[in-house]
């Protein structure tokens, strides 16, 4: 796969579906896991709605970046400065219900040293998300070399 290739890729990847409820969520579309799975699955760790939207999120980060200059590569992308952490407290607490927060609650405790409650789930969810931009980034670079 090109750079442009790469690019639609990742920018057609996800779809918004409902489920029986209404409730919205984000999946990939078909086909789309089939070509990612075995890099996904290098991490142990289930795939819930947070990561679903977060690999949405860096996919269309990464695509936008690679697309905006004709010199941008892979390897200069910063993770950190897309990765950020929701800002309004609902946001915060839903993604307290998706799989191994506290995991990421503990790191940030002992990191970071958080003033307040808020603020230590901030840390954390933004550590979340920049793990799962990294496995977005391996994911561009694997499909890359597959041309090579």
């Amino acid at each position: 796969m090109n750079k442009k290739e790469l690019i639609e890729f990742f920018k057609n990847a996800t779809e918004t579906d409902k489920r029986e409820n209404g409730e919205e969520f984000i999946k990939f579309r078909e086909g789309v896991f089939e070509q990612i799975k075995d890099i996904l699955f290098k991490g142990d760790f289930e795939i819930d709605d947070f990561y679903y939207e977060t690999i949405s999120e860096a996919f269309y980060n990464i695509a936008w970046w690679l697309e905006e200059e004709e010199n941008n590569q892979l390897e200069d992308f910063e993770v950190f400065e897309y990765a950020e952490a929701d800002i309004y407290t609902a946001d915060l607490y839903k993604w307290l219900m998706c799989k191994n927060s506290e995991y990421y609650c503990d790191e940030a405790l002992r990191e970071y040293q958080p003033l307040d409650f808020i603020q230590l789930l901030q840390y954390a969810q933004s550590s979340h998300k920049q793990e799962i931009y990294g496995i977005a980034l391996v994911i561009a670079q694997d499909l890359l070399k597959e041309v090579e």
